[in-house]
């Protein structure tokens, strides 16, 4: 009986639709082409964009587009959406994956309202950060592809993506998912002002950005050209390549002979190659922040079917990753406020105060209530006594808690801001802890930002699922539930313009670095560490346009575990820098270009403006600059 009533219920499940799948909920008149990441690649952890196409032949819909990770419990990303009848559109949103889950899928949906009317399962590839990704713009869609062979001992594998230049996200965290962008036979005026930029960030941050020349080299727009270590005369010369021979001599180059080379002129730190006395230079690269731009004088199509091309863009392209610290925080699922909160709202009462507090109560509910119900001659009261002396306890302790935690929300913030001398602008992450002095619901919105992420708690006992949702001008959190004496933290990545400016006449000798640096802001720069590799020298602050002499002996001066930064009773910056060093996010960037010199410094104020219920709020905040000089 058993065994027929269960394939009852099984051949009932089999033709009930199932709930929020149901097909009489989809439009048919919504018509919907999706590409999430790059040729359907992202990396894990890190944000990508997915590009939709959406046009409505149906009624009109005022709703959302939305993305989750049906596999994972994990943010929910919201874009809203105006669709009138008719009409098309393009929108690209950024969506960050869960770390370490190499989920495989995606789901779209599209929303009127509270009603789905479209839903596709997108199918993914996901990659990890030890492996090598090579992104591709060009007419050609195998161009290149003979690099998935290339190996490089920083990286356990490569993969070569191809994508189209209106898939180029608009923000540089989007491209963080590639390590190198080849441009080849691209029409770079068809891109956005956000486009460029972020392509500018990305390769200051950590990204290698190669430019094909050649014959279509004339489409390359002024703001690329300014990125270039060449200049350009927009004349074509005939040349050849045949001294790239001597890279893979046993591999015969075709066409190495009559080929049209872009006529350039090398700006002053471009490293040319090949690089011998008699060699005819073809490439050249510049580093350009943390990154690298390289311009080729040919068309690097004319390198198809040599067996060499491999062992030569091996030996171009950079094969020291680098990072950026706020990204790296991120992707280490290190939490900055763990480390940096020391308000007294946090501290637990001490072991004496709860000791004596419980033996004040036991005495209370015992002989004290016991003596004085004798004295009176009224032990029956008892009954009545306890139960009112373990209420005014109870509310004794609830007050003195509520107190030490405080009676309003607080939403704390720690900045890690990257930027770089002589530019304008720079990318900080942004961790928002919110405390609620009870268990209540909040919506927190940031004018002017799209990339806000859920980050791993660690005093929430239930980490419910956040929903991100984004306009035209702002994003938010909304709905948030925080549970009583709880913090439930937020992370946002945005392009901040820099408040601080610094020039430097800086230069290493050995291993020495001497020159001058000077403070070019209105405000002071509080606590300034010069930091080369795994060593700092101590500067202190810097008033405005005051001016510090750099004698720096990185064999002589402190190793930069030993730093100690003066602490004000909310934030804790020592903790937050040896937070850092121990999880190898500062010191990264050191440890594989001891070359670079940074300088880091603090600001008290937050780099964002949050508003929390709809209110602007002045909340504890602070900044850490970590800003790359020029030697």
């Amino acid at each position: 009986m058993s065994i027929a009533f269960l394939l009852i219920l099984l051949c009932l499940s089999l033709i009930t639709p199932t709930p929020g799948f149901a097909q009489d909920e989809l439009d048919p008149n919504i018509r919907v082409d999706i590409e999430a990441g790059f040729e359907g690649s992202y990396r894990t952890g890190d944000w990508f964009p997915v590009t939709v196409e959406i046009a409505n032949e149906g009624v009109d819909i005022q709703g959302v587009l939305e993305w989750s990770f049906p596999a994972q419990d994990d943010d929910v990303f919201r874009q809203v959406i105006d669709l009138p009848r008719g009409s098309r559109k393009r929108i690209v949103m950024s969506v960050v994956s869960p770390d370490g889950s190499f989920t495989r899928n995606g789901r779209l949906e599209v929303l009127n309202g509270d009603t789905v009317v479209f839903r596709q399962d997108v199918n993914l590839d996901a990659y990890a950060s030890d492996q090598l990704l090579i992104g591709v713009i060009s007419s050609d869609p195998a161009l290149l592809s003979s690099l998935e062979s290339l190996q490089n001992p920083n990286y356990s594998s490569t993969s070569v993506l191809h994508f189209q230049p209106d898939q180029l996200p608009q923000h540089a965290q989007a491209l963080n998912t590639l390590d190198v962008l080849f441009l080849h036979d691209t029409d770079t005026f068809s891109l956005s002002p956000a486009q460029y930029e972020a392509v500018r960030l990305w390769v200051h941050t950590d990204g290698h950005l190669v430019v094909s020349g050649g014959i279509d080299s004339t489409q390359i727009t002024p703001e690329l050209a300014a990125l270039l270590p060449v200049e350009t005369t927009g004349n074509l010369i005939q040349g050849d390549l045949t001294d790239l021979q001597n890279i893979a001599p046993n591999f015969d180059l075709p066409n190495a002979t009559d080929v049209a080379l872009t006529e350039v002129q090398p700006k002053p730190q471009a490293q040319a190659f090949p690089n011998g006395p008699d060699a005819t230079a073809l490439t050249y690269t510049q580093p350009l922040g943390e990154g690298h731009v390289t311009f080729t004088t040919f068309d690097i199509a004319t390198l198809r079917g040599w067996q060499g091309d491999v062992s030569f863009w091996g030996r171009i392209l950079d094969p020291f990753p680098t990072g950026e610290p706020g990204t790296m925080v991120r992707l280490e699922r290190y939490n900055v406020l763990q480390d940096a909160l020391q308000d007294s709202s946090f501290a637990l009462p001490s072991a004496t105060v709860l000791l004596l507090f419980m033996c004040t109560y036991i005495i209370s509910i015992g002989p004290l209530t016991y003596l004085v119900l004798r004295r009176l001659r009224r032990l029956e009261w008892a009954w009545v006594t306890l139960p009112v002396t373990m209420l005014i306890f109870a509310t004794t302790f609830y007050f003195i808690g509520f107190g030490l935690r405080g009676g309003q929300s607080q939403l704390y913030q720690v900045a890690v801001v990257q930027g770089f001398e002589g530019e304008s602008q720079g990318l900080g992450t942004t961790f928002m802890g919110l405390f609620s002095p009870q268990r209540t619901r909040y919506t927190i919105e940031i004018p002017n930002s799209e990339l806000i992420s859920k980050f791993e708690d660690w005093s929430e006992i239930s980490n419910t699922q956040a929903i991100i949702e984004s306009d035209d001008t702002n994003a938010r959190v909304a709905d948030v539930l925080v549970d009583i004496g709880s913090i439930r933290t937020f992370i946002n990545e945005t392009v901040i313009d820099l408040p601080l400016q610094v020039e430097s006449d800086l230069s290493r000798q050995g291993q020495t670095i001497q020159g001058e640096l000077q403070n070019i802001n209105d405000s002071v720069l509080n606590e300034v560490l010069i930091v080369s590799g795994d060593t700092f020298i101590r500067v202190g602050d810097l008033q405005p346009g005051e001016s510090y002499t750099v004698d720096f002996d990185t064999t002589m001066a402190a190793p930069i575990w030993n730093v100690s930064i003066a602490s004000d009773e909310t934030f804790n910056r020592t903790g937050i820098i040896q937070g850092l060093l121990n999880r190898g996010i500062l010191n990264r960037t050191g440890n594989t270009n001891l070359d670079h010199v940074y300088l880091i410094t603090w600001q008290d104020v937050s780099i964002i403006n949050p508003l929390l219920d709809g209110r602007p709020i002045t909340q504890p905040a602070t900044s850490m600059y970590v800003i790359r000089l020029n030697v």
